[in-house]
């Protein structure tokens, strides 16, 4: 969700978004952090990087994690899945 940004759709949202009411799909299609510049975006991305660091330095550390579906949807658990696997999970 911090890659979030108007009209576009995060790839966890792709297989489905189609498939959805179109209310949801318009939820899904806005910003869910806010942001007034550029340079906002770049920094959610950064910290998005940066969660990405601390997964993986988690792992190798031992430490387990678990996915969990608290997106109310369940859609976002695969797409869970797929960053613990690029974490190295």
């Amino acid at each position: 969700m911090m890659l979030g940004r108007t009209d576009v759709t995060l790839e966890a949202d792709l297989p489905v978004i189609e498939h959805m009411p179109l209310a949801y799909q318009r939820d899904r299609r806005r910003p869910h952090f806010p942001y007034e510049s550029e340079e906002d975006l770049v920094a959610y991305a950064d910290a998005y990087g940066r969660v990405m660091d601390v997964v993986r330095l988690l792992r190798a550390e031992g430490i387990p994690l678990w996915p969990g579906t608290d997106d109310n949807t369940g859609f976002s658990l695969h797409r869970e899945l797929e960053l613990y696997t690029q974490a190295g999970y």
